[in-house]
C-alpha cells in the first residue's frame, strides 16, 4: 500500500512540475511583470487647466538599459521613443511631454527593461482601462 502512495505522490509531483512549466511559459509569453515587482520606470501625471503633462521617471535598484515608447493623445498626439541607461539608485527624468485636452486624454508607455521584462504604463481615459 505504501508503494501506491509513493506512486500517487510521484504522479502529483510530475503533474505539478508540468503545471509550473506551463505557467512559466505563459508568463514569459505574455511579457508582463509580476504584480508588486519593482519597475525601472514610472509615469508622473500633472493635470491643470486643460493641460496634461507627463514625466517619465527612471529609478531602479540596478543599473540597466531601458527602451520606451511614449504616446500621449489629447487635443494633439505626441510620441516619443527613446532608450537610456538607468543608474542604480538615481532618479532621472527621461522624458517630459505636454498637451492640451478638452476632457479626455490617454497616455501609454511601452517599456522594455534590459532583462527582457516588458510592461505598459497607462494613465487617463484609455480604451480598455
Amino acid at each position: 500500500m505504501r508503494r501506491s502512495h509513493r506512486f500517487r505522490f510521484g504522479a502529483l509531483a510530475s503533474i505539478f512540475a508540468v503545471f509550473q512549466t506551463i505557467a512559466f511559459a505563459h508568463s514569459a509569453a505574455s511579457d508582463e511583470q509580476a504584480p508588486g515587482a519593482q519597475r525601472a520606470l514610472t509615469l508622473v501625471v500633472n493635470e491643470l487647466d486643460g493641460q496634461v503633462q507627463l514625466e517619465l521617471v527612471a529609478q531602479s535598484a540596478t543599473t540597466q538599459k531601458v527602451e520606451y515608447t511614449l504616446e500621449l493623445t489629447g487635443a494633439n498626439t505626441s510620441r516619443h521613443r527613446g532608450n537610456s541607461t538607468v543608474i542604480a539608485g538615481e532618479r532621472q527624468i527621461l522624458s517630459t511631454v505636454k498637451t492640451g485636452h478638452a476632457g479626455d486624454w490617454c497616455a501609454n508607455v511601452d517599456v522594455t527593461e534590459e532583462n527582457g521584462t516588458r510592461y505598459r504604463l497607462s494613465a487617463g481615459d484609455c480604451p480598455g482601462s
